[in-house]
């Protein structure tokens, strides 16, 4: 069952209602958002160039997997680097209650 702001078993999302940067802004950190992949270069580059503390929220596509991944029931030492990796075992019922 999806609540706003958790995840399912197949998307990565958060509420809608969360501005990273804004809570960036409000610590004093500055805050950054990339949403479009062409301009993500870019957004690094300004962030490494900033002489104070970052946060970048960088949106992707909900269905898109971002690597490194720690799969649903999994320990930290199960994480997946990327594509090529495979889960080790099956989630169990235990860990699908967390998703």
């Amino acid at each position: 069952m999806r609540t706003p702001g958790n995840c399912d078993a197949r998307t990565s999302r958060r509420a809608a209602t969360t501005s990273t940067t804004a809570i960036a802004d409000a610590f004093g950190a500055k805050g950054l958002r990339c949403d479009d992949p062409a301009k993500l270069d870019d957004t690094i580059k300004e962030m490494i160039e900033l002489k104070h503390l970052v946060i970048v929220d960088v949106i992707v596509d909900e269905k898109e997997n971002c690597f490194p991944m720690i799969p649903s029931g999994a320990a930290h030492n199960e994480m997946l680097l990327g594509p090529d990796d495979k889960q080790s075992a099956k989630v169990s019922e235990e860990g699908m209650v967390l998703v």
